[in-house]
């Protein structure tokens, strides 16, 4: 609901079509050929065949780091990475709690830890947070790098205050946050970019 409530704000205008498992999203993505699909790979139902064809009409797959390795079957978050990439999604980002998190758009990996100095209150809704920006950011015609500076900005505010949705920063308060950060050093600060391997 918050990465729907995310693309709305964007566009009132844009049509969203949620399924509740891997065959009627399947169906979905068929009969509607979407120009986004935003794919949560908890979807029940899903098979191995679901997911790859899925996954080639994926502009942005959330996963946190558990999620990322069982999904498939990898030792690491950058493993991961790579075999989503290779499957077809094209923006991949695994959360990865204090750590931060990890994202691929196919050319490079990135690296984005969590804002210091942050006093959390409450963790839930970190996840859903950081993809509802990160969704607003890549709808706007952002890039990777700022999707995953938004995701973090409203992630940190969220963990700050008690309850998931009590932190959650509008599209005002998320370019205010990004211009009070000077874009341009926090993205140099934050970002390691490594090649991907073919």
């Amino acid at each position: 609901d918050l990465i729907a409530g995310a693309a709305r704000a964007v566009d009132p205008g844009l049509t969203i079509e949620h399924a509740g498992d891997g065959f009627a999203a399947g169906l979905l993505v068929a009969r509607f050929r979407p120009h986004v699909v935003f794919l949560d790979a908890r979807v029940a139902g899903m098979d191995a065949h679901d997911s790859a064809q899925l996954l080639k009409h994926t502009n942005l797959l959330l996963l946190n780091r558990e999620e990322a390795c069982t999904f498939t079957r990898s030792a690491t978050a950058e493993e991961s990475l790579q075999k989503l990439i290779k499957a077809g999604a094209r923006n991949v980002c695994i959360t990865d709690g204090r750590r931060g998190v990890t994202a691929s758009d196919g050319r490079h990996i990135y690296r984005c830890p969590v804002l210091k100095d942050v006093r959390v209150i409450d963790t839930t809704g970190a996840g859903d947070a950081f993809g509802a920006a990160a969704t607003w950011a890549l709808l706007t015609d952002r890039s990777l790098q700022t999707a995953l500076i938004s995701g973090t900005l409203n992630a940190a505010n969220v963990v700050s205050l008690i309850g998931a949705q009590t932190g959650l920063l509008t599209e005002n308060l998320m370019k205010e946050k990004h211009g009070g950060l000077g874009l341009h050093k926090l993205a140099r600060y934050y970002y390691f970019p490594g090649v991907l391997e073919p």
